[in-house]
């Protein structure tokens, strides 16, 4: 009864997640607030729904994010690959790509059944790698007389 109850609890949550990140896309004042709503239910490391909330935002500036760091990420979805999956392209795809879903993929190449797969994956976080270095590249001038 009680695997029952926290399953119905889990999936509650879930969808309560899925609106407040739709509601976060058409009120982008709203990042903030949900950011660190996020930060503080998921400091202690044991809500992994709370964590995966902190993704469903683009990082807000200043914020100092206990979630953005790809090893508390792998402590809680250590073992559940699809989900682990999951929130690596949620983080990759908001701008938690070095911090998280970098660890993510680097993570899932080795459990990676086929080659096809593994490509795939591997893929994933070398665009990651990719992205973080282009966005920390200093963009050069150079006058040409």
């Amino acid at each position: 009864m009680d695997s029952v109850e926290g399953e119905q609890r889990h999936s509650i949550s879930a969808l309560i997640l899925e609106c407040l990140a739709s509601v976060a896309e058409c009120q982008p004042a709203l990042y903030g607030a949900l950011h660190d709503w996020a930060r503080r239910t998921a400091s202690d490391g044991k809500h992994k729904n709370a964590l995966l909330a902190v993704f469903l935002y683009p990082p807000v500036h200043g914020a100092d994010v206990v979630a953005d760091d790809g090893q508390a990420v792998l402590n809680l979805w250590g073992q559940d690959l699809w989900p682990l999956y999951q929130v690596g392209r949620t983080a990759m795809r908001n701008g938690h790509s070095a911090t998280v879903a970098l660890a993510v993929f680097q993570k899932l190449t080795a459990y990676a059944v086929t080659p096809k797969f593994r490509y795939w994956i591997s893929a994933l976080g070398r665009l990651c790698d990719a992205q973080e270095s282009i966005a920390s590249a200093e963009i050069v001038t150079v006058d040409v007389l």
